[in-house]
């Protein structure tokens, strides 16, 4: 196990909402930047926020970047909680918000489904090679970050080190 699966061991106690691929459109994105991806993503986020009638800095989440197997093209994967009860209907209007809203290209959103091991997919635990495709940027947002060390302190054991994982920059703009 790498780095990180201590931090997977915890963020998998999170309770996900969603869990999605999102990827540019080719056409306007050839070459995407990290920065320019996050704001997008931040779009998405706030927009999704509004439409769920709950504040953008409560929602927690988690981002990182993937190089696809097939043609080398970066693309995000990203876990969403904290937006009240999900619904298969909010899939769909993520999938319209990405597309339309922070004008991102094609997209796949899914309800999290716990039995699939999302955190540990985010976070590439499975194995050197699969680490390989991801830099080394995970995206947490500050709610994230705050829920694990409300867990640290009511007793839970929090393995991986939750400050320094604030400290590499956990992202809100």
């Amino acid at each position: 196990m790498n780095n990180d699966g201590g931090m997977a061991f915890h963020l998998s106690g999170v309770p996900w909402e969603y869990f999605g691929s999102l990827t540019f459109d080719l056409k306007r994105d050839k070459h995407v930047s990290q920065g320019r991806a996050l704001r997008r993503v931040f779009v998405l986020l706030r927009e999704l926020a509004c439409r769920r009638h709950v504040h953008f800095l409560e929602m927690l989440w988690a981002v990182r970047w993937e190089k696809g197997e097939k043609g080398g093209l970066w693309h995000l994967h990203y876990l969403i909680a904290g937006t009240g009860k999900p619904s298969l209907q909010t899939t769909y209007v993520l999938q319209w918000l990405w597309a339309y809203r922070a004008g991102g290209g094609f997209s796949v959103n899914r309800l999290y489904d716990t039995s699939q091991a999302g955190v540990s997919y985010i976070l590439k635990c499975l194995n050197v090679q699969e680490m390989s495709k991801f830099s080394d940027c995970l995206e947490v947002s500050k709610s994230t970050i705050a829920w694990l060390r409300s867990c640290r302190r009511r007793g839970h054991a929090v393995i991986g080190d939750v400050d320094a994982l604030a400290d590499r920059g956990a992202s809100v703009p």
